[in-house]
This record gives structure tokens, C-alpha cells and sequence, in this order.
């Protein structure tokens, strides 16, 4: 981890941006899989597998954002920690 709260809202921006980007594949993912009728055992199989991965990116894409919203807040954190240690030092 840095000690630059610029850099941490920096990462954070970058991985909202690509749970953006899975959130939007598994949206068309699922969409185009609904539009296609699978028949038979392989076809339940394949089906059964693209909602396992659509899933599977929803999930990831969720802990992408929910990893930004805690780097946003530890750069919040460190934010204030370090202007408190500028005024501490401005006292003596």
C-alpha cells in the first residue's frame, strides 16, 4: 500500500472502472445466452455453466467495487492522519 491518498483514489477509479467493464460483459452475456433455446443434456449443461459464469463475474465485479470503496475510504483515513501530523508539526 502507498502513502499517497492521491494514488489510492487513483486505483480505486481503475478498479471501478473495470467492475464496470465485467458488469457489462455479464449483462451481455446473459442477454444474448437468453436468446438462444439450448435443447437436450448439452444444452441444459451449457446453460446451466453461462449462469455459473455470469454469476461468477457479478461476483467478482462486486468485490471489485466493494475493494474501491475501501481503498477510498483508507485514502480518507490516511488523508486525515497525515494533516493531522502536518498541524502536530506546525505546533512545535
Amino acid at each position: 500500500m502507498t502513502n499517497d491518498p492521491a494514488s489510492m483514489r487513483a486505483a480505486a477509479a481503475r478498479l471501478r472502472s473495470g467492475a464496470d467493464g465485467l458488469t457489462a460483459s455479464s449483462n451481455q452475456v446473459d442477454t444474448q445466452v437468453g436468446t438462444v433455446t439450448f435443447q437436450g443434456p448439452a444444452g441444459d449443461h451449457f446453460r446451466v455453466e453461462t449462469i455459473g459464469g455470469v454469476f461468477d463475474l457479478r461476483s467478482a465485479s462486486v468485490r471489485m467495487q466493494e475493494l474501491a470503496d475501501r481503498l477510498v475510504r483508507e485514502a480518507d483515513r490516511l488523508e486525515q492522519q497525515q494533516l493531522a501530523e502536518q498541524r502536530q508539526g506546525g505546533c512545535w
